[in-house]
């Protein structure tokens, strides 16, 4: 990422309407909406503004939340509920190196470059790598290394990795190419949708005898309605997402 894209994310504002819809917007220009328009030097300021149609805005710093909300999405990512378990359950620091197969668009190696000293990840296709760097870049992250690389059918050229992770239509083939650079005692989590896959993956690692597989769990997680005393759950929730397998690399 240049410093350009760094300095434009630096002036980015939320503006959150009375209504609930937000804007993420330019702090250095005016800014029209159906509601009105407001002046650049109210957006700097931030706080809150009246427009002209009696909407109130509220105007904030914008978070890393507020940017992710809004990455160009070529594949299906991994959720958030699902990426927070992935974080958790492997326990990485800044002190961490972390590989991740199946780049994608790029959403799970975002949060992990939060919270890793370096995220490797990989795709066997070009149309997600480019869509994934450009994210990359609007995000403001700069300790992602991205490369094309089928890792079906070749190794990883990284060492010591404290985690891995695979979101991949047939993760079970990696086993062979993964393993080589994982140290001991480092996590490999598979996100699947289909418990056949997840099935698949436990049978391969039991198989290879270098892996302990700890558990396989999914998260379902429902969002509520509350408005007054009338609470309920919200219609049209994605329950299920996909199965996460857990292993410990052993030698």
């Amino acid at each position: 990422m240049d410093s350009a894209t760094a300095q434009e994310n630096t002036m980015k504002k939320l503006l959150i309407a009375s209504d609930g819809t937000s804007h993420l917007v330019d702090g250095d220009r005016d800014f029209h909406c159906r509601e009105g328009m407001i002046p650049k030097d109210t957006i700097i300021k931030g706080g809150i503004f009246q427009a002209k149609s009696g909407v109130t805005f509220h105007i904030f710093d914008a978070s890393f939340a507020d940017f992710f909300a809004r990455i160009k999405r070529r594949a299906q990512i991994v959720l958030p509920k699902d990426i927070g378990t992935i974080i958790t359950e492997a326990g990485i620091t800044r002190k961490s190196i972390v590989i991740d197969a199946g780049t994608g668009s790029g959403a799970l190696s975002s949060f992990l470059s939060l919270y890793a000293k370096k995220v490797y990840t990989f795709d066997n296709r070009k149309e997600h790598i480019d869509v994934a760097v450009e994210n990359f870049a609007f995000l403001g992250l700069k300790n992602i290394i991205v490369k094309e690389l089928d890792i079906y059918e070749k190794n990883v050229p990284v060492k010591n990795a404290d985690l891995v992770t695979l979101d991949l239509t047939e993760p079970w083939r990696t086993v062979p190419h993964i393993e080589k650079a994982m140290k001991p005692g480092a996590f490999l989590i598979a996100y699947n949708p289909q418990i056949s896959q997840a099935i698949a993956l436990v049978n391969s690692l039991k198989e290879n005898k270098k892996f302990i597989v700890t558990k396989v769990l999914e998260n379902m997680q429902r969002e509520w309605e509350i408005d007054g005393h009338i609470s309920r759950p919200r219609f049209n929730q994605i329950a299920h997402t996909g199965f996460l397998t857990v292993a410990r690399k052993l030698t």
